[in-house]
């Protein structure tokens, strides 16, 4: 017997038909397409997955309100290694993903980013 089925990654940032609940635009920024360009093709869906979460809970468990510079900002995890940087506008109820990237250098890079 076989677990549950994981959802499809999708590309656009459409919140899936017949979801419950309200839902966000989840749109990925220049910088955070490049950075996930420069990822290893294998990471894609899992961070395509998580990004897309996004849209029925901008704030899921386990998302981190970002300090000082960043402050406004939220950051989840990816296979614990790597990081999602966005901004939620609950108004527009829009999430735009800023950043991707590994930690050691995601919250350095973030900071030249966001000035």
């Amino acid at each position: 017997m076989t677990g549950p089925r994981r959802p499809r990654a999708r590309t656009s940032g459409l919140p899936r038909e017949g979801s419950a609940g309200a839902t966000y635009d989840v749109t990925l920024e220049a910088g955070a397409v490049d950075d996930l360009a420069e990822l290893p093709r294998r990471l894609h869906a899992a961070i395509i997955a998580r990004a897309e979460a996004l849209a029925t809970d901008p704030r899921p468990p386990g998302a981190t309100p970002l300090k000082g510079e960043l402050k406004g900002s939220y950051r989840v995890k990816v296979r614990h290694v790597y990081r999602i940087g966005y901004e939620v506008d609950d108004t527009a109820r829009t999430v735009a993903v800023w950043q991707i990237g590994h930690r050691d250098k995601f919250y350095e890079k973030a900071k030249r980013r966001r000035k």
